[in-house]
């Protein structure tokens, strides 16, 4: 089976089904695995279904008191 959860999206074993803005990982890391993916061997059975970080959010409320 096919689980990364913290490791580095690869579009060749993983399918992204969702994208999370986050401060807490560096973007492209698989936060959570929606369905198990399977290979045999080098053979891509099904690939995972996961959630991904697309990187920092950005603040709104910047300081801008000029």
């Amino acid at each position: 089976a096919i689980e990364d959860k913290g490791s580095i999206f690869d579009p060749n074993r993983h399918e992204a089904i969702h994208q999370v803005e986050t401060n807490e990982v560096d973007p492209g890391t698989i936060l959570e695995i929606f369905q198990k993916g399977y290979s045999r061997g080098e053979k891509l059975i099904r690939p995972a279904k996961v959630i991904v970080s697309t990187g920092k959010k950005t603040k709104d409320n910047s300081n801008s008191n000029e």
